[in-house]
This record gives structure tokens, C-alpha cells and sequence, in this order.
């Protein structure tokens, strides 16, 4: 890791946990260029959609707005949002729980799958953990090469 990759992880942590004030470390124009360079964006723009992405977490998880948080008022929380994400919290809450759920499915999709029998690439039934359900081609297979 470089020198420019631990401050800004540093400057990362910082703006995570909404300890970064702008003037506070006294390298402003450091903190910037390491933003623009890793993040694409100032220290500013970072802290703001790191605090939209906590308060829509928020709402998420309540299933409804919760008129809590760093907004000092909905409005303010509401053109963030549709700035950010193209859409009202209340939109974006109702997309999220869709995938939410569509990924839910996927993933018991995924391991119904993975726990089905299958034939591997030797024409051998396996399990999802690979391992053999056919003791008995494995066998053949000894006694045609011996």
C-alpha cells in the first residue's frame, strides 16, 4: 500500500464515521486531492452520500420514512435522494425491498440448486458438495485400468 492509499483509507474512515470536518486535520487541499483521486468526487460530496446511504438504510429497515437523522428537514432528505438516486425515498425504499426480495430468491434458488444431484464432467452423479452418490463407476473404473 502507498503512502497516498493509507491517507486516503484514513480519509475514509473518517468520513464513515462522520469525523471528518473540512479544516480539522489542516492538509483541506491533501484530503481533496485524495478524494477526487480514489473517490472521483471531493471530501464534501463523499460525506454527503455516505449520510443520504445511512438514512436510507434507516428507512429500509423501518419500512417507512423515519424523520430521523442528519436531514434537518424531509425536503432537504427528499432532493438529496432524488439527486443521488433518481428517486423519492418512499420509490427507492419500495425498489430496494423488490431486489431485497428478488435476491432472497435467488439465493434459495441458488442453494436448492447447489444441493440438487448433478453428473460432474466424468458422467459420475454427484451431490452438491461433490462428492460421489456412485460408488460403483468409481469401482468399474479401478477394475477396467487393473
Amino acid at each position: 500500500m502507498t503512502h497516498d492509499e493509507y491517507q486516503f483509507t484514513e480519509l475514509w474512515s473518517l468520513l464513515v464515521r462522520q469525523r471528518f470536518r473540512p479544516g480539522d486535520s489542516g492538509q483541506e487541499r491533501q484530503a481533496e486531492r485524495l478524494c477526487r483521486r480514489y473517490a472521483g468526487q471531493t471530501p464534501g460530496a463523499v460525506s454527503r452520500q455516505l449520510r443520504l446511504a445511512r438514512q436510507l438504510a434507516r428507512d429500509l429497515a423501518a419500512s417507512e420514512h423515519v424523520p430521523t437523522g442528519d436531514y434537518a428537514d424531509q425536503s432537504h432528505y427528499i432532493r438529496e435522494c432524488r439527486k443521488h438516486t433518481g428517486c423519492t425515498p418512499s420509490e427507492w425504499r419500495n425498489v430496494s425491498a423488490t431486489f431485497y426480495r428478488c435476491g432472497q430468491d435467488l439465493q434459495t434458488i441458488r442453494v436448492s440448486l447447489a444441493n440438487t444431484d448433478r453428473k460432474d464432467h466424468h458422467g459420475t452423479w454427484t451431490q452438491g458438495d461433490g462428492r460421489s452418490h456412485c460408488r460403483q463407476s468409481e469401482n468399474e473404473n479401478r477394475q477396467d485400468a487393473g
